[in-house]
Formats: C-alpha cells, sequence, structure tokens
C-alpha cells in the first residue's frame, strides 16, 4: 500500500492511493468468518450458515466497507505525516465510481483524490502596518446629558394633549390613501414612534404644531431612517409575505401622545439604575456614568483598530485560492442540496472568511497564542457581567455570577463561541499593541451626531 501525491499547480494536487489486495483481503476474510458465527439466516443454525453464503450476501459490502476505512486511514496518516496545509478534505475524482470491487476477484485498487492546498503567503510586519481609530474624549457636559437622558427614560409617563414636543411618544392610526381619500380596503394600522425617529424634515416641522386628533399625509418609507422591511412590519403591520410593491401615500392621524417626566436625581433613580444600595449619593452616580461612558468610547476605539486591522491586513495579504476545488467541496460537503448559482452567489464571502481564518491562524501561531480553559472561563464571564450592566443589573455578586458562569459552560455550543470570542480578543489586543495606530480624535458629541 502507497500513496503518492502529484502537484496539478500551486494549490492543488492528487492524491493516489495504492491498495494492494494483500492490504484488505485477510481482515475481510476475518470479518466474513466472525460474520458467520453471528449472522442468522432461515434454514440454518447460528453459526453454521455456510461460508460461501455468507460470502455471497455479504461479501461485497463487508470489502467495500474495509477498503473504504484502509483508503481513509491511508489518507489521513499520509496528511499527518508530510504536514500537509489542505483546505476542507480531500475529494474522490469522478474516475474513482469507475473502480470494480468484487468480493470472487479481490485485486489491487488504485484511487485518485483532488486537495486544495492552503496558498503559501507571508505575514507583514506587524510594526509596519499602519492604520487610524477614533480616539473619542468625554467633557461634562457629555455627562450632563447622559444624566439628563436616563433621568427622562426612568421618568413617568404622561398622557398629553397639547402640541407636540421633542422625545414625546406618539401613537398614529394609518390608512392608505388613494388620491386624497382613504383607499377601501386598504393597508391600516395603528403604530408608535418616538418624535426623534422621524426623520422627514417637513413632517417634523408640521408635529411641533399638532397635537391629538391633527392628521397629515407622509410616505411612510421616507418618514424614518428604517429599511423597507422594518417599514412594512413594524410602521404598516405587514408580518409576512411583503408584496414586492407596496403603497407610499397614507393619512396618518395622531391618537395619542405620551410624554416622559424627568426624573428627579436621587436615591430613588440611583436605585432603579444601579440597583439598590449600589450607588448612594450623586458623585457616585456621576462617576459611574462618566465610567461607562469611557468603557463605551473606549471599546468604540477598539472596534474602530480592530476593523480597520482586519481590512489592512486582508488587503496586504492576498490569498489566491483552488476555486473550482473549493466550489465541488461546497457543494459536496452542503446538508442540503445547493446550485451552481447559489454557490457562485455565497462563494466571495466564503473565501472572505476561509482567507482571514488562514491569517489570522498563521498569526496566531507565529506569537504563540494560545486558549486555555480558564481563559474560555474569563471571557465567558466577563460577557454575562456585562450583559446584566446593560440592564440595571451592574451590583450582582461574585457568588452568583459564577455559578450562572458555571451553568453556561456546561453548553457545548456556548464553550465553543466563547473559545473563538477569547482567541479573537487575545489576536486582537496583540495586534493593536504592535501596529502603528494614529488616533484621530473626536468629541463624544460629534461622534453620536455622526451616528445618527
Amino acid at each position: 500500500m502507497n500513496i503518492t501525491k502529484t502537484n496539478t499547480d500551486n494549490v492543488n494536487a492528487v492524491l493516489t492511493v495504492n491498495i494492494q489486495k494483500e492490504d484488505y483481503m485477510p481482515q475481510v476474510d476475518k470479518m466474513l468468518q466472525d460474520y458467520r458465527k453471528k449472522v442468522s439466516i432461515k434454514g440454518f443454525r447460528v453459526g453454521h450458515v455456510p461460508a460461501g453464503l455468507v460470502k455471497k450476501m455479504y461479501g461485497n459490502a463487508i470489502l467495500f466497507d474495509e477498503v473504504n476505512k484502509l483508503t481513509s486511514e491511508t489518507l489521513n496518516k499520509y496528511i499527518q505525516e508530510e504536514k500537509l496545509d489542505i483546505l476542507g478534505q480531500p475529494l474522490p475524482k469522478a474516475d474513482n465510481n469507475q473502480v470494480v470491487i468484487d468480493i470472487n476477484q479481490p485485486a489491487d485498487i488504485t484511487f485518485e483524490f483532488e486537495i486544495g492546498m492552503v496558498p503559501e503567503f507571508s505575514v507583514p510586519e506587524l510594526a509596519s502596518i499602519q492604520v487610524s481609530a477614533k480616539k473619542i474624549t468625554v467633557s461634562e457636559k457629555d455627562i450632563d446629558k447622559e444624566i439628563d437622558d436616563i433621568s427622562l427614560r426612568y421618568g413617568d409617563a404622561e398622557e398629553i394633549t397639547d402640541t407636540i414636543q421633542e422625545k414625546d411618544i406618539i401613537t398614529f392610526e394609518l390608512k392608505e390613501l388613494e388620491g386624497k381619500a382613504i383607499k377601501e380596503g386598504g393597508i391600516q394600522n395603528t403604530t408608535v414612534l418616538n418624535e426623534d425617529m422621524i426623520e422627514d424634515k417637513k413632517v417634523r416641522k408640521a408635529l411641533a404644531k399638532q397635537k391629538v386628533g391633527d392628521s397629515f399625509t407622509a410616505n411612510p418609507f421616507t418618514l424614518v431612517d428604517r429599511d423597507r422591511e422594518q417599514v412594512a412590519k413594524n410602521i404598516l403591520g405587514i408580518k409576512e409575505n411583503i408584496p414586492t410593491i407596496l403603497p407610499e401615500n397614507f393619512q396618518f392621524t395622531i391618537t395619542k401622545v405620551t410624554r416622559l417626566k424627568q426624573s428627579a436625581i436621587d436615591q430613588s433613580l440611583f436605585d432603579k439604575v444601579y440597583g439598590e444600595g449600589n450607588v448612594t449619593s450623586e458623585e457616585d452616580f456621576r462617576n459611574r456614568i462618566k465610567t461607562e461612558i469611557e468603557n463605551h468610547t473606549e471599546q468604540i476605539y477598539q472596534n474602530t483598530a480592530k476593523e480597520n486591522i482586519y481590512k489592512e491586513l486582508m488587503d496586504k495579504i492576498q490569498l489566491d485560492f483552488p476555486e473550482t476545488f473549493l466550489k465541488r467541496f461546497i457543494k459536496n460537503t452542503n446538508e442540503k442540496p445547493v446550485s451552481d448559482e447559489q454557490i457562485d452567489l455565497e462563494y466571495p464571502s466564503f473565501v472572505k472568511g476561509m482567507a482571514w481564518n488562514i491569517i489570522s491562524t498563521r498569526i496566531a501561531k507565529d506569537n504563540d497564542i494560545k486558549i486555555e480553559m480558564e481563559d474560555v472561563r474569563t471571557f465567558s464571564k466577563e460577557q454575562i457581567k456585562r450583559q446584566f450592566a446593560m440592564y440595571g443589573g451592574g451590583g450582582i455578586d461574585d457568588a452568583t455570577l459564577d455559578m450562572l458562569n458555571d451553568n453556561m459552560l456546561k453548553k457545548e455550543d456556548h464553550v465553543r463561541k466563547s473559545f473563538d470570542a477569547a482567541l479573537e480578543q487575545k489576536l486582537f489586543d496583540l495586534l493593536i499593541s504592535k501596529v502603528k495606530i494614529s488616533e484621530e480624535v473626536v468629541t463624544f458629541e460629534d461622534y453620536v451626531n455622526q451616528t445618527k
């Protein structure tokens, strides 16, 4: 039994596996004997079925399984010993279908397998890479505004009948129009929008003079900055089977206006936001908010740096993939049938993800980045802690946090995702420390305005 490799080009090769009958027949004969001892066939006692009958009935199936097993083991061993860096897994050549396996005429067998190779590449010196990242400054004015927003968010709501003001919550009844009249059998729905969600400047100006009972005509698709599907579902009330063409002329009638009344900056507000007794003074409250904003802006800095480092590395390292092989691999290994057209459509994003996986794996290996179970545990715990902080549960004690984390780590999918995320975090921590980052300084207020 032997195996040889023939390169087609730099990223494609063929593995030829030659198996002599002496490699597989001893095991096949043994399996036939074992099968004879336990097989049950009508008219014969167990263990007394004629060997020729067992061979006739089960020989080819046993032979086929043994040859497949031997071929697979041979391939895997060769790939490991030769340290071949392959993409996916070997694919049998179409000619393999012509190989005849016959228990009555055992013979030497030759199989050919196509393999795709990871392209050769080098990672540029990390210190030579230059990227930019947003460095956001936080002022006392920013903290004041955040406190103002929080006190409004946690304040009491009251229904009002006077003219609409900024940040009011408006309930609309909308009806499809045909010309200037309400269309019989047309779309009708009730929806709720915040005043500051409305992007149409003409409508926003008009709302400043309107109150409950007033109406106006508008196009829902330009009224808010949302995509077509979101508007259809959340404003027009069409939850499924969204038509290709939708009407754009609607009457909006204001049926209810709710206004939030700001909460006093006192212990009651502190308890609502951070849990009872976790913040006990306005100074502590202010410092906590300042820390949260700074953590948020630091995360923005990190994310911008990550995104730009990723783009720079992907631009600098161009990988030449075996396209024909990979498309065949996608088709052969997909759980559900997939058309060539669909493969062509998805292939660019597939190889983009594959390229980054190969590049990041090389960088991690070159810099000895490893993830231990303790790294996974720590990352998972921090994620849970962040989730609680987002919903005002930042005061969770360590014992409860550890218990929740232990429960999550019993789930295989959570462990896998935490492992991948922890590895990515370590990788980008290294990259951010190595590459040259020019900081684009912006105020928090300007950044918020840019992202609206």
